[in-house]
């Protein structure tokens, strides 16, 4: 029971002492949507250095959805 603790509060700690993370770059993200209800995949391309384009296309019990975004990114 001792070890179980011990190695849970130093589990914890470790987790909390990593508290500078750094965001991912990059200019182009592709994914992919898995649901209950529907199902897609997505493209996400950098245009700028705070403006993105991503498309997203969704389909599930017959129907597909297509959806383009133009997204301007504010600090």
């Amino acid at each position: 029971m001792k070890t179980v603790f011990t190695r849970s509060v130093t589990v914890l700690l470790l987790l909390l002492s990593a508290n500078s993370t750094f965001a991912q770059g990059y200019k182009t993200g592709v994914g992919i949507r898995l649901s209950g209800w529907n199902s897609g995949i997505t493209f996400k391309q950098s245009v700028g250095a705070n403006k993105a384009v991503e498309a997203i296309a969704a389909f599930g019990d017959r129907s597909l959805v297509l959806t383009a975004l133009y997204e301007k990114h504010t600090p």
